[in-house]
């Protein structure tokens, strides 16, 4: 038996987009002033700021600071790096979770940044269990210009920011790092350009219930091999086992390789249009639901449910995410509450039977008549 995933409403998320106008502007003038003063081989850093609230009622200031680092000696001359931190961290009474993603064309994400970090709680940089608890990272950039010409978009660096602030002090956390699945957004610009007119001209009408969708044959046969075949000669099909609100997410996918998230639609929809996007084996559309629904519905509890879900619809990489979520758990301390907080004879000991909870949740899934190793065989 599958039981739908509940959604979780114990935190809040505060997203703001931050751009940084001619950043590549910026890489082609240090380039010239690093070829014309030898002196700086030994290389240098260049600046930016952002500061903006988060958190209940906005009460949390954060900076996020992003460096722009040249290594002449370096086998990557250039990189960026991103940090997020509190502007007074006295002030941040509540965990929270935060991550930054760069915005390249497609809405093409990569994260760069991911933090957790647990209000009055102190932690030795020097020990690797505590590697998740400020991890600051950013990505080279190796080519001539336009630098790293997939996330500058007309010379501009584009920022997601996210802050998830959580009520409860004992709250789980994602996994962190928490990676976005790779997402093949990429479109031709003829597919957006049909997205706008696909209800004047579609020549395929798909009827979902009451509703009916326009959709252009020659999209469905290159984007969508189930949904082409299903339809045949035909120019008329009717689906009535799938949520209108999903199916117009596909149809979305389809024109233009992502579903954005307008009015919490893909949050409040992530369960079902995983099972969409297998149905009609769109592997990039199974992966954009990941993140929403590692962040808003799978927590300790529910596990089993989750790995359900990950082998009904054949996710290997919900599957991993629920491996990492078990370990994380059970062996990162800076996980926990100051109150609650496992000792290290704690965490050494749940290391030693850690493979006996993985084996516990095997035999849970397979009682309620699912098998883990149907993940990989399609029926």
């Amino acid at each position: 038996m599958s039981i739908p995933l509940k959604k979780r409403t114990d935190f809040i998320k505060k997203i703001e987009v931050w751009t940084v106008p001619n950043f590549s502007s910026c890489l082609l003038a240090e380039s010239k002033l690093e070829d014309s003063h030898p002196e700086f081989k030994a290389g240098f850093d260049n600046n930016f700021h952002h500061e903006f609230k988060a958190g209940f009622n906005d009460n949390d200031k954060w900076l996020v600071s992003v460096t722009l680092k040249t290594r002449p000696a370096s086998r990557f001359k250039k990189s960026i790096s991103v940090k997020v931190d509190p502007v007074n961290p006295s002030e941040i009474k509540h965990p929270i979770y935060a991550s930054v993603l760069a915005v390249g064309h497609y809405n093409y994400r990569f994260q760069v940044y991911s933090k957790i970090r647990q209000p009055d709680v102190n932690y030795d940089s020097k020990d690797y269990r505590n590697r998740e608890h400020s991890m600051a990272f950013g990505f080279h950039i190796d080519q001539s210009p336009p630098y790293g010409s997939l996330y500058f978009v007309n010379g501009t660096l584009t920022l997601e920011i996210e802050i998830n602030t959580y009520r409860d002090k004992d709250t789980c956390f994602p996994t962190h790092p928490h990676p976005v699945e790779r997402i093949d957004s990429r479109v031709p610009d003829s597919l957006l350009e049909l997205y706008q007119t696909r209800n004047d001209n579609g020549d395929v009408i798909i009827k979902v219930q009451n509703n009916e969708f326009k959709i252009h044959k020659n999209v469905l046969e290159t984007r969508c091999p189930v949904l082409n075949e299903l339809i045949g000669d035909s120019n008329l099909l009717a689906l009535e086992d799938i949520n209108p609100k999903v199916f117009e997410m596909v149809v979305e996918y389809l024109y233009t390789g992502y579903v954005l998230n307008t009015n919490d639609q893909l949050v409040d929809n992530a369960e079902c249009l995983l099972e969409a996007g297998h149905r009609f084996k769109l592997e990039s559309l199974k992966n954009i639901c990941i993140r929403p629904l590692t962040e808003y519905y799978i927590v300790k509890d529910n596990l089993v449910d989750a790995k359900i879900l990950a082998i009904r619809c054949k996710s290997v990489a919900l599957s991993l995410y629920l491996w990492d979520l078990h370990v994380f758990n059970s062996k990162h301390k800076f996980r926990y509450s100051k109150e609650n907080m496992p000792s290290d004879y704690e965490l050494w000991r749940r290391g030693t039977i850690l493979g006996g909870h993985l084996m516990y949740l095997g035999e849970e899934v397979k009682k309620r008549g699912f098998d883990p190793q149907d993940l990989l065989e399609e029926k």
